[in-house]
Formats: structure tokens, sequence, C-alpha cells
């Protein structure tokens, strides 16, 4: 089908709300095509093969399969993970007016106005008591952070938003439940198990093929990442949000990640990759 690359491409941009979640959908692809998971702290093969690494929502994954001189050169082909989008704060439970509100606060440059009077759900992870992490995706229509009524406004051309106080979301009508409480009975955890979390807001309206004839994708977010799958794509991961907190955070940072599939090119056509071919800092 002409449309499979596109229809392929929201599935995947549907399934990945989060970096974290982008490199587990990347992780199924890659072992699928048959990489194998290293941990970065254990000893690494020395065997040709097809590895790949995960550090927090960054993946780079490589093949030292092909025999090229030493010599030769290598290609990295690199894209995003993360998106612009609103997250949630470490001090997030408010009430106003009666609502439950979720304080929220800008990531990566997000355009602010695009975020008012969406259907948000929320995506990240939890760092647990035991040293371990929960993935949630919970694709519900949970926040909502409402736009200002137009005959309040005291200029109808516009209107400006701190993003400090003017996006924070209401996810209730006043009840007791503070939100980190309900989002582990969502994902099966116990609030006092919960030590840090990475959270965020994504647009629940699912990716589509729009257009007479199918021919444009519609997506509510989007990563430096064609329509195609690769033999090795490298994505660069954007620097973290220091006011987001995990219990296990590693030294340094990786500042690449990468996606690769069964449908990629032969890795016998590729240029050999060092098999320590990442950033850290």
């Amino acid at each position: 089908m002409a449309n499979a690359p596109a229809e392929d491409l929201c599935q995947f941009i549907d399934r990945s709300p989060s970096p974290f979640h982008v490199c587990a959908t990347v992780a199924t692809e890659l072992e699928a095509a048959g990489f194998a998971r290293l941990e970065e702290r254990a000893a690494w093969p020395t065997d040709q093969g097809r590895y790949y690494l995960i550090r927090g929502g960054s993946l780079i994954a490589w093949s030292t399969e092909a025999s090229t001189p030493p010599t030769d050169a290598f290609r990295i082909v690199g894209g995003h993970t993360d998106s612009p989008n609103l997250r949630l704060k470490q001090h997030h439970d408010l009430h106003q007016l009666g609502l439950a509100v979720v304080a929220l606060e800008p990531y990566g440059g997000a355009w602010l106005n695009s975020w008012l009077d969406r259907d948000l759900g929320i995506s990240g992870r939890l760092g647990l008591r035991d040293g371990t992490e929960k993935l949630v995706h919970i694709d519900e229509p949970v926040l909502r952070v409402p736009q200002l009524a137009i005959h309040l406004s005291e200029d109808r051309k516009g209107v400006q938003l701190d993003p400090q106080r003017h996006v924070n979301a209401i996810w209730g009508s006043g009840h007791g439940t503070d939100f980190l409480t309900w989002i582990g009975a969502q994902a099966g955890v116990a609030r006092e198990d919960i030590l840090g979390f990475e959270l965020m807001t994504h647009d629940t309206a699912p990716s589509a093929l729009i257009g007479a004839n199918s021919e444009l994708v519609s997506a509510s977010r989007g990563y430096a990442d064609p329509p195609i799958r690769h033999p090795g794509s490298i994505d660069s991961a954007t620097e973290p949000n220091e006011s987001l907190i995990s219990p296990q955070q590693h030294g340094g940072r990786m500042s690449t990640t990468a996606r690769a599939s069964s449908s990629a090119t032969p890795t016998s056509q590729v240029p050999a990759s060092h098999t320590r071919s990442f950033s850290a800092g």
C-alpha cells in the first residue's frame, strides 16, 4: 500500500507519547531486527553483532557486522525522542475555585496557545522505591487547560499567557485525592512507593492521514525522523528538565538515540560503526 509508511509513522507516534515510550517502541523494533540490548555497566561483547543501549529517554543502536577497514567512515543519522509539551511540576497539586488543578510548566519551547482547550493525557515514567521504573501511558482526556472566554479578554487580538500561571490544567471537581496518588493507582503502584517522576501531557487525538487523497499526516507532535525505516538512526536528546527528578539518574548524559527495524537496509551495505559510538558527558 502506498500509504503504509505514513500509517506506520502515525502508529509509531501514537505509541510513543514520551521519550521513554519512544525508546520502548524502538527497542521492540530493534529486537525484532536481531539487535541485543546491552547494559551500560556490564561487560560489552567483543564479537561482531547488532546492539543497542538505552539511558533514560535516549537510545543508540549500532552494528559491527560489516567488514571494513578501520579508516572507513561511518554514518550517524539522528532525530529527537522528545517534543515540546507541558510537564508536571514537582509541586503540582492546586485547588482553585472548588476545582482540582494540576500545575504544569512548558518544556522545549512549547507554543503555549496551541495547548489550550485540548483533551490531554499523561505519559512518562515513575521512579520506584525498589530502584525500578514504571512507564505510564494514560491515553484518556484527564487534563484540560481552559481557554479564556472571549468576552473576558481585554484584547480580542490575542491572550498573553504567563507560562508559570496560565497553563495549569483542570482535572476534577474538588476531590481530595492528590494527582500522583491517582497516577499511581492507574499504574498499579502505591503512592508511598513512588520516589520520583517525569510526567508530561500529550494530546489524546490520534494521528491520522488527511486530505482528499490521504496524502498528508496530521499529528499532535513530531520527531526529527521521516516516515521511513533506517538501518541505524541516532536521535539527539534534548537537555533534561532539571526540575524533574528520578531516584536513579545515571552519571552524565547520553546525547544520542536511535531507531531501526527489520525492514532496514542490510547492515552489510552500511559502513561499520564503532562499538562505543555515543556521546556522554
